[in-house]
């Protein structure tokens, strides 16, 4: 090291040079290792299990759509429903866990959504029906697609 070098200015032309020779790979303000595939971390993921296939158009983020929903918690208790619960993906409307779970989705497909704390109600949960730290189980049917808003 230079003589009153900080550690900062040593972290930056380290990262820079490894870039440059194609050792780190560079995405938006992260760093990863080239060729080397990071797993999502444990809890931070929406697990989706297609129950019945639809066969219109796909959802996807910016569209407004109208779903009809169950959602329960892990023993199976119920804490929310609607038959037509419109709304506009992406947009912070719902919770993450939907706007992770849903694009994708095609008008008639009815889908389970796992959905772990970080991306629900989290540590506060949402009193009386949800408590902290619930994990979330949600039957989802996409029923119509309206468009991206304009």
């Amino acid at each position: 090291a230079n003589y009153g070098e900080t550690s900062a200015a040593l972290l930056k032309r380290a990262i820079a040079a490894g870039v440059k020779c194609g050792k780190l790979v560079q995405t938006g303000q992260r760093f990863s290792l080239a060729g080397v595939a990071v797993p999502p971390r444990l809890g931070c993921t929406v697990v989706k299990a297609v129950l019945k296939e639809g066969s219109g158009a796909v959802s996807q983020l910016g569209d407004t759509i109208d779903v009809k929903y169950v959602g329960s918690l892990a023993d199976g208790s119920q804490f929310d429903r609607a038959a037509h619960f419109r709304f506009t993906l992406g947009a912070g409307d719902v919770i993450k866990g939907w706007d992770a779970g849903i694009p994708g989705m095609r008008v008639g497909e009815r889908a389970r959504l796992e959905v772990p704390p970080s991306l629900g109600y989290g540590k506060k949960g949402s009193a009386p029906e949800i408590p902290p730290n619930a994990t979330l189980t949600f039957d989802v049917t996409l029923n119509s697609i309206a468009g991206p808003v304009p």
